[in-house]
């Protein structure tokens, strides 16, 4: 991610904010090719009070790839900010992203509780019919509603599973199915 972050950064040096307009507690910056000014995309900024609270581009990428583009980098710069604000910053590319799953050092990683068989087994064809039920808004409101209620009643002890109550992780999980 580092690698991808500094590509972004690097590409601002041919960048610069051709224009900016106020509206509404939000600034809407334009950004281009210097000494051509060809537009790039536009970046809106909001802000609550004096602080910079958010930061979105035309183009997505921080969407897509969980990385700021270079537009946004160009307008932080324009901003003379120094330091990558904290909401451009997915949790999970820091430090203090946990893992899904509890390490067990003094376990067999090849070894599969049952638990955890059946949890893959659920969770493969949820991934179809999630995808199949989000065609359509009132199948989604449906499954929605059934989950809830198996949440809601069908185990109250579900805010007491341990990600470690699912056994070792096989080192080749992260790429099955």
């Amino acid at each position: 991610m580092f690698k991808k972050v500094r590509a972004q950064i690097r590409l601002i040096a041919g960048l610069e904010v051709i224009s900016g307009t106020n509206q509404d507690g939000s600034s809407l910056y334009v950004v281009g090719l210097k000494d051509d000014n060809e537009v790039w995309d536009e970046v809106r900024v909001t802000f609550k009070g004096q602080a910079l609270k958010g930061v979105e581009c035309h183009c997505r990428k921080m969407e897509c790839e969980d990385i700021p583009c270079s537009h946004i980098f160009v307008v932080l710069k324009f901003l003379g900010f120094d330091t990558i604000p904290h909401f451009c910053v997915v949790d999970r590319w820091t430090m203090g992203a946990k893992a899904t799953f509890r390490s067990d050092r003094n376990t067999d990683p090849n070894v599969w509780s049952e638990h955890m068989v059946r949890y893959c087994s659920l969770r493969n064809l949820g991934n179809d019919a999630f995808f199949e039920a989000a065609r359509n808004p009132e199948q989604t409101e449906k499954v929605m509603d059934f989950l809830k209620g198996f949440l809601d009643k069908g185990s109250s002890s579900h805010e007491n599973i341990v990600a470690g109550d699912f056994g070792p992780m096989p080192t080749h999980f992260s790429s099955s199915n």
